[in-house]
């Protein structure tokens, strides 16, 4: 117990991130039907499928732990690709849509800070946790949760300069 600190056990661990991670998806699940612009829903949908997949993560951690099993920090595979790789995926697929010039995007940049907010709060707080247990495993897992969360405000980076570069560049798309 050097500087104060003390160890999580893994229970309170999987309990903490579950409720962190319900509410990061609870969150774009809510704002994705607030959104006005197409790239902006989609770009909240891939994340949405990404909470959905880590909160099956944890739960199946939690539930590891709850029966007495070391956590096994199974496969993640096909989960990664990178924040400008879902972009420009995304993006490809709606530039020919060219009605999304007429909306107002506003309050979507609004929404997309709100996010990027979120996940830089999520983010620390799986740094923070990651220092606070020992089991190297669940560090394992605790740093990809980071890296993930991450790679989100990334995405939305992304999204959010888009959207505002189109504004600059078409006023009249921040008007209605």
């Amino acid at each position: 117990m050097e500087r104060g600190f003390y160890k999580l056990d893994s229970l309170t661990v999987f309990e903490l991130a579950l409720q962190n991670k319900n509410d990061m998806y609870q969150f774009y699940l809510e704002k994705s039907n607030q959104l006005v612009n197409l790239l902006s829903k989609e770009v909240f949908k891939k994340i949405r499928e990404d909470e959905f997949f880590h909160l099956q993560r944890i739960q199946e951690g939690l539930d590891q732990v709850k029966k007495g099993e070391i956590f096994s920090n199974g496969s993640r595979e096909g989960l990664r690709k990178s924040s400008r790789e879902c972009f420009d995926s995304i993006f490809s697929d709606i530039v020919q849509d060219q009605t999304q010039f007429a909306s107002n995007w506003l309050s979507d940049i609004e929404i997309i800070d709100q996010a990027m907010a979120l996940e830089t709060g999520i983010h620390r707080f799986f740094v923070t946790i990651e220092k606070e247990v020992d089991d190297q495993k669940m560090k394992d897992f605790l740093s990809f949760l980071a890296s993930e969360e991450y790679r989100h405000f990334n995405f939305l980076f992304n999204t959010r300069e888009y959207l505002q570069g189109i504004q600059e560049l078409f006023p009249q798309c921040s008007q209605d």
